[in-house]
């Protein structure tokens, strides 16, 4: 693999101002929630994740239905629970 010669903070501060010049669309997941704990899990898997919870689906069922690992997807559950309502939403 090449390597660009750019350090890490540099790229999280690039991807912060995208962000902010690109805003989540009202209602969507924020981004913040979607781009975290790089490696777990995909922002495809999160953005299911969330959706299925939305919908009503226990975190067991969440993982089950998606084949992840329970513990994690509880843990994004959580996450995902706590920037709420840090954020009143």
């Amino acid at each position: 693999m090449r390597t660009l010669g750019v350090g890490q903070g540099t790229v999280e501060r690039a991807h912060a101002l995208w962000h902010e010049q690109h805003p989540d669309p009202p209602g969507d997941i924020p981004w913040k929630l979607l781009c975290a704990h790089a490696g777990e899990f995909t922002v495809d898997q999160r953005r299911q994740i969330i959706h299925l919870a939305q919908q009503g689906l226990t975190g067991s069922q969440v993982a089950e239905k998606l084949g992840l690992n329970l513990w994690r997807v509880k843990n994004q559950l959580q996450t995902y629970r706590r920037y709420c309502k840090e954020h009143d939403n």
